[in-house]
């Protein structure tokens, strides 16, 4: 048995470019109704202060800019949310094909 098989952990990627970038783990996707955009929940450390202590830091981010570092399937499992234009977040569903 491996570990990856019993241990489950988020999906890593990349938010932002160039010298900026810092890899997160992706919590979950949320579809904004009101923006129709997709935004991505991350966590990732911060070490600040003095002494030095680390912190975890939960962010909301515009999914355009988060860059995968895994292989496609590794995301698969990530959850899919909605962000209602009434402020309730619900699972999302997967819009109806459109007519020809």
């Amino acid at each position: 048995m491996r570990w990856e098989d019993v241990v489950a952990c988020p999906p890593m990627v990349q938010l932002g470019t160039g010298r900026d970038m810092q890899p997160a783990y992706l919590l979950a996707w949320v579809w904004q109704e009101r923006t129709r955009e997709w935004l991505g929940i991350v966590s990732y450390p911060r070490v600040a202060g003095e002494p030095p202590a680390a912190h975890r830091v939960l962010a909301e981010v515009r999914g355009s800019s988060i860059l995968p570092l895994e292989p496609s399937a590794a995301y698969a499992d990530v959850p899919r949310l909605q962000l209602g234009a009434d402020g309730v977040v619900g699972p999302w569903e997967k819009p109806p094909p459109s007519e020809p």
